[in-house]
């Protein structure tokens, strides 16, 4: 790579506040928040989905930066859905399209990722920490692991952690790509998957601090993160010295009640939150309220494990 990066992967199973997190970091100079990169070659080629700045990828003035840069090193438009495979057949579960036994595409996943890095490397020369959000579900639990084989960066880990009746209530409501396109269906039995995803993504993500090792891991609950924000990036600050003034004065900011607007981003899927152009920290507790008291005891029985290992019981 022509630009030595540090890389933040934000590691969990999705609506645990990964959007909201990526754009504090992503106030503080030298820090570009990306949203879920393991999406570009799939988002890129789709033509339909959009980028946060509100524009499909080929004309986002970031995105299209990204790709042409991939154009000039040999890579084919029509050829991206297969990237996007060979990504997934390293990076993914068996179960959804992944290989078992994903080292033997190693050599391929390289020649696709590194020429990625570094054409990204490229546009944001200026920047030196680097925030993928793609979590650890079904789709991606060893893109980190994959990521820091081969990219000259360092990977770090925070694994964002939300109380599983929370996910669930958010899940029933529907898919965020549904909703952004206006369609109310809602996924096949939402709970036993929302109660299954985050099972593995939790369990994948704790993996992740045996492999990088304590140093490079640390652990974030959706409920301190939207209640003490400040609080959480302080401590991140602290562990990795990173400066992260900036995100904590806005993180304060917001959290006392007022909008804080976020710098100009490009954030790949992710919540529907990432198109907004400024920010206020609500802690989202409505599960509490509307889930009933039979869905609440399915899902505190089906995770009552991890629910204890993480404090929720």
């Amino acid at each position: 790579m022509s630009n030595k990066l540090d890389l933040i992967y934000i590691a969990g199973y999705g609506r645990s506040g990964s959007t909201l997190l990526g754009s504090l970091l992503h106030c503080q100079p030298l820090i570009h928040a990306c949203g879920e990169m393991a999406s570009f070659f799939n988002i890129y080629s789709s033509h339909s989905r959009l980028c946060s700045c509100g524009k499909t990828l080929d004309k986002c003035e970031f995105w299209n930066v990204v790709a042409e840069g991939l154009f000039q090193q040999g890579f084919l438009l029509e050829e991206f859905p297969y990237y996007s495979r060979i990504q997934k057949k390293r990076e993914a579960h068996w179960s959804h399209g992944g290989s078992f036994a994903p080292t033997r595409y190693h050599g391929r996943y390289a020649n696709l990722m590194r020429p990625f890095f570094d054409a990204l490397a490229q546009h944001i020369q200026e920047k030196q920490v680097l925030v993928d959000s793609s979590k650890t579900a079904y789709t991606n639990p060893l893109r980190p692991i994959a990521i820091s084989q081969l990219a000259k960066f360092r990977v770090r880990v925070i694994h964002l952690v939300r109380d599983p009746r929370g996910v669930a209530w958010s899940v029933k409501r529907g898919l965020n790509r549904r909703l952004e396109a206006g369609r109310q269906k809602k996924s096949l039995l939402p709970l036993s998957r929302a109660i299954s995803g985050w099972i593995f993504a939790n369990r994948a993500a704790c993996k992740l601090k045996s492999y990088f090792g304590e140093k490079n891991y640390f652990l974030v609950k959706y409920e301190d993160l939207v209640e003490k924000p400040d609080k959480v990036l302080e401590n991140i600050a602290n562990i990795w010295n990173l400066n992260l003034q900036k995100s904590m004065q806005v993180a304060k900011q917001a959290r006392n009640g007022s909008e804080f607007q976020v710098p100009t981003m490009h954030q790949l899927a992710g919540n529907r939150m990432r198109f907004s152009k400024t920010f206020s920290i609500l802690p989202d507790y409505t599960w509490k309220e509307k889930l009933n008291s039979k869905t609440n005891t399915i899902v505190k029985i089906s995770t009552r494990n991890l629910m204890k290992k993480y404090g929720y019981v």
